[in-house]
């Protein structure tokens, strides 16, 4: 499976040979939401793109090293899919929540133990995803005991080992994987609002929104 990593430099040589060297965004103003227009050229995007080193690792507390690749372009379209779900999810809970009527007592308690209930199911359902992403993200574990070095690469045991650890070792790993994903493209920008009246200064990120992405102008 391709590190979309490198899917980001892939989707830049398609839009160069379609479009040129003009890559143009929309982004709005994060302070008078008025939208500004940022250019760029795709070949310097390609040139700051940093490699990834040849091994990536965490070591946890335990002393267990954890061999890290970056995530997938398929694991990132499954991301995607969970979190367009979990909106439409949390759209219709609002939506029953919304037409409560108050007077009604029974109904109201009724109605608040199904949102309590719907949003713990929600809630689980995306850490538990996003744990999968990361055992995804294992090559392997590199342990020693009593002198012993051993790895372990079989999915399911890497799975078991992670389900097992602790809030401060799993924050440990996911800060790793972030700053795997960190290398690549640089997708930063500098932006000035072009509001005369707002001028405000702030730094944005390019996505690469597959939906608009080969559209002559994208949308942030």
């Amino acid at each position: 499976e391709s590190p979309l990593n490198d899917i980001d430099v892939l989707l830049l040589a398609i839009k160069y040979a379609t479009y040129g060297d003009r890559f143009e965004v929309k982004i709005n103003c994060p302070k008078c939401e008025d939208e500004n227009h940022h250019v760029n050229s795709i070949r310097t995007m390609i040139d700051s793109a940093s490699s990834l080193s040849e091994i990536n690792s965490v070591t946890l507390d335990d002393e267990a090293e954890l061999i890290l690749r970056p995530y997938s372009f398929d694991n990132s379209n499954k991301a995607n899919l969970v979190d367009f779900e979990s909106q439409k999810k949390l759209t219709y809970i609002q939506a029953n929540y919304n037409r409560l009527d108050t007077t009604d007592e029974v109904a109201l308690d009724k109605t608040e133990k199904f949102v309590r209930k719907e949003m713990s199911d929600l809630f689980k359902t995306m850490a538990d995803f996003n744990l999968s992403l990361m055992i995804d993200s294992i090559i392997q574990i590199n342990v020693e005991n009593d002198g012993i070095k051993s790895s372990v690469s079989n999915r399911e045991h890497i799975s078991e080992y992670i389900w097992d650890l602790d809030p401060v070792s799993i924050e440990k790993i996911k800060t790793a994987i972030k700053e795997i994903m960190q290398v690549g493209v640089d997708k930063k920008v500098h932006m000035t609002c072009a509001n005369p009246e707002c001028k405000h200064v702030w730094e944005a990120e390019v996505g690469f929104d597959q939906s608009n992405f080969f559209a002559p102008t994208s949308e942030v």
